[in-house]
This record gives structure tokens, sequence and C-alpha cells, in this order.
């Protein structure tokens, strides 16, 4: 396994030990770090899915109603009080 960037291509060490294990172990690891990919996807889809179109319907003119009436914050707005928050800036 190489990695690219801004010097030279080098070998991960833990490639090392990986390439040594057999064929089902490395199988096993690729399965597992699969499932940890999407794992946190899936959850997000559940919450999603119980939704009803109605209350995303409700949602979105709730919000274009809040923006028409002026009550929305910007992305620069919610940056910056994030970032005041965090202590970033």
């Amino acid at each position: 396994m190489y990695t690219t960037g801004n010097t030279a291509n080098m070998v991960l060490p833990y490639w090392n030990e990986i390439k040594n294990w057999s064929r089902e172990d490395r199988s096993n690891l690729a399965e597992l770090i699969q499932m940890s990919l999407y794992d946190e996807e899936d959850g997000n889809d559940d919450l999603i899915n119980q939704l009803s179109p109605e209350l995303m319907k409700e949602l979105a003119e709730y919000a274009v109603k809040e923006h028409r009436a002026g009550r929305c914050l910007t992305q620069e707005q919610v940056e910056k009080s994030v970032m005041e928050a965090m202590g970033w800036n």
C-alpha cells in the first residue's frame, strides 16, 4: 500500500504486517473496514426515512417563510458564531 504526498511514496508501516496475514484474515479486516464506513450513513438514512413527507414539506415551507421574513442567519453569521464559540477567531 502506498501513500501519495508532497514528499515521496512510502510503504505504510502496518501494511508490512497485514500482507503476512492469511487471506481469510485480510478478508475479515476488509469487511470490518467496509462495515465501519456504512454504519453512520445507515443511521442517518434511518432518521430521514422516519420523517413523513408531510413533515418535510412543512419544514421546508417554514424555512422559506422565515427566510422571507428576514429571520434567518446568513452562512457568514453561522460561521462567525461557530468560530467564536470554538475560540478559532
